[in-house]
């Protein structure tokens, strides 16, 4: 149950979708050891966490794992193998589950082919928001200057819950390995996270690392994702983007069955509007909720990115989120509030989510997580109710998160 923070002075959010590093070969020393396994190109991976990180242990034979996940209080431990790639896990997670407010997506970590600088540092978006690469420490993305989230913008902002998109461009190189090393540099974050009152999510954008090996993806639960977006602008193995004919593939299916099955909530953001379409059934047969994690209202903006009116309803009925996100090629010439009312009028209040794809834009609506006091008051400037506000800052994010 979400609990308001008793001194809070702001209204908390949770945010859906980030966009805000961009990870190298080398992870952050303080995260994982990487040791050279003498057989074939796998790896041996020994863990010395930072705080309650992944320990990650391999079997020297190419690349086959075993995989499991602990809570510190009375949870469930999972194991997860398989032949093959499958890898294995064990998770440390947090016992408090919420700290404050939340985003549904930010891309805030970003796989990408940057040169690594040495072994115990990890490449950033430079720190006037180019792609170029910064080497950085440990968790020091979270205190970068000029980027649109870092930690004391998030906890200046409000926030309590921000998701972080793992995120690699379709044209990586060794995009899975590239994924091992996102998963690296959060784990290195997550602690100072933690101790700032802010609950962070792996979630996953662009599904297309899995390569059709349906066992990355129990690597990929077992690490902690809580959402999985299946495209990103271009086709993969998995389905086609929006603006293209065509669902689902085959091992698209596979995916979507494997993650309503284990709990995981399927993005359908980027995604073809007949994907949505088989998605939203797929989702309505197993009763499990589908979002849009950073979305606008295609019938008050005509852009291929943003959701008709009957994607908006079948994402309601199954008790899923749209994420409005900041980006203004999307918002189109209408404001945001014009867009989070139509949603609102076709899906009901229940529906409404934050996403605003900070650190994903070069020149979002609002400058960065620090402005999100800011769209509040905006939001009550345009006459939107403060039940609804709450329900979109914090209310509805927290049913399900």
């Amino acid at each position: 149950m979400f609990r308001l923070p008793v001194s809070s002075h702001r209204i908390p959010y949770g945010d859906l979708h980030a966009d805000t590093l961009t990870v190298s070969d080398i992870p952050p020393a303080d995260a994982l050891a990487y040791f050279a396994d003498l057989n074939e190109n796998a790896s041996l991976y020994s863990a010395v966490p930072p705080a309650n990180p992944l320990a990650y242990s391999a079997d020297p034979h190419v690349s086959d794992y075993t995989a499991s996940e602990a809570l510190y209080t009375d949870a469930p431990t999972r194991s997860v193998g398989s032949h093959a790639s499958s890898f294995t896990a064990s998770a440390v997670l947090p016992a408090d589950a919420f700290a404050r407010s939340a985003d549904l997506h930010e891309n805030a970590l970003v796989c990408s082919d940057a040169p690594y600088a040495g072994a115990d540092t990890f490449s950033a978006r430079g720190a006037d928001g180019s792609s170029a690469p910064t080497a950085l420490r440990g968790a020091e993305f979270l205190h970068r200057k000029n980027a649109q989230i870092s930690l004391e913008k998030l906890v200046g902002g409000g926030c309590f819950l921000q998701c972080f998109a793992l995120f690699t461009p379709p044209d990586a190189k060794e995009p899975w390995k590239r994924a091992q090393r996102f998963i690296a540099a959060f784990c290195a974050a997550k602690g100072e996270l933690e101790r700032a009152g802010i609950r962070g999510i792996l979630t996953v954008e662009n599904g297309g690392i899995l390569e059709e090996n349906l066992s990355r993806l129990g690597f990929l639960i077992s690490a902690g994702i809580k959402m999985f977006g299946f495209t990103w602008n271009e086709e993969n193995c998995l389905g086609f983007p929006c603006g293209e004919r065509g669902g689902l593939k085959p091992f698209g299916r596979r995916v979507a069955e494997e993650l309503f099955s284990r709990g995981v909530f399927a993005d359908v953001s980027h995604l073809s509007d007949e994907g949505v379409s088989e998605l939203s059934e797929m989702a309505s047969s197993f009763r499990v909720p589908v979002i849009a994690s950073h979305s606008l209202s295609r019938a008050v903006w005509r852009h291929k990115r943003n959701l008709t009116d009957g994607q908006i309803r079948r994402i309601a009925d199954t008790g899923g989120l749209v994420g409005v996100n900041f980006v203004r090629e999307f918002l189109g010439k209408k404001s945001i509030f014009e867009h989070i009312a139509h949603i609102v009028d076709t899906g009901g209040e229940e529906v409404i989510a934050l996403g605003t794809d900070f650190d994903g834009t070069e020149n979002p609506l609002y400058a960065g997580a620090e402005e999100m006091p800011r769209f509040f008051e905006d939001m009550k400037r345009a006459g939107l109710s403060p039940r609804l506000t709450e329900k979109l800052a914090y209310g509805n994010i927290s049913r399900l998160f």
